[in-house]
């Protein structure tokens, strides 16, 4: 196998990796959303509390 294509399957496989790092951690530190949020409000339902 060549070396160029070995450093572009070992880039691609890192770049998704870190990728998908990001997004999991992101997506862990979001906000909480609350439940007035505009969503609730414009399907018309509402949370009982």
């Amino acid at each position: 196998m060549r070396y160029s294509l070995m450093l572009q399957i070992v880039t691609v496989i890192t770049v998704t990796l870190i990728s998908s790092a990001a997004l999991f951690g992101w997506m862990q530190n979001r906000p909480p959303e609350t439940p007035d949020s505009e969503e609730s409000k414009s399907l018309g339902t509402s949370i009982p509390k």
